[in-house]
């Protein structure tokens, strides 16, 4: 019975991620959710006490996916950071190109509210913070400030691409969801950061 409730529940959070996707966070409602997971919209409440605590659980999902996968695999490959930084910034972008109405919903509280303290912003800097913290783990004679700027300058970059998918598609011409395009993008973007597969002070 338990694990039915948890494949229940697991149903309801991946039907709120898609409701999300294809309605935007804010005209997304439970009616919306009850009937992408095909269950009745008590269930919502019943399993999470509210729409809210369910919007939360699939945006923490869906962080998670962002954050801690690509973090395992930094670590994984942090012998050479440049091979690293290659896979974790090809996830981040495939997965904001093949979900940017979740992407958006991410950093909707830091661009509407000016929130710094949600739970994106929050989850975001751990991220940066842990990467940093890999990178003088595996090449402790690096200035950490200039590691920290480096990082910040690296995710800015794709950052910016990542929120404003089409701000640059009349100037570029460059379809990003084309994934040799994605792959060049990043490589471009280390080039100026890496040299020899080392980064560069």
């Amino acid at each position: 019975m338990a694990k039915n409730k948890d494949e229940i529940k697991q149903k309801i959070i991946l039907a709120a991620i898609e409701a999300i996707e294809k309605n935007g966070l804010y005209a997304t409602t439970s009616r919306i959710i009850s009937k992408e997971a095909g269950v009745n919209v008590a269930s919502i409440n019943y399993y999470f006490g509210s729409q809210e605590n369910l919007i939360e659980a699939a945006l923490n999902l869906t962080m998670d996916n962002a954050f801690l996968d690509p973090l395992n695999e930094f670590i994984k490959r942090k012998e050479n950071l440049y091979n690293a930084f290659e896979h974790v910034l090809t996830d981040l972008f495939q997965g904001a190109v093949n979900y940017p109405g979740v992407t958006k919903a991410h950093f909707y509280s830091i661009f509407v509210h000016n929130d710094y303290e949600g739970m994106a912003a929050k989850r975001y800097n751990k991220f940066l913070n842990q990467i940093t913290d890999v990178i003088i783990e595996v090449r402790p004679g690096l200035d950490k400030v200039k590691v920290v700027c480096s990082v910040m300058q690296i995710f800015s970059v794709l950052l910016s691409n990542i929120i404003f998918p089409h701000l640059y598609d009349k100037y570029s011409g460059i379809d990003f969801k084309k994934e040799e395009n994605q792959k060049k993008y990043i490589k471009h973007l280390l080039e100026k950061f890496f040299r020899d597969g080392e980064l560069i002070e």
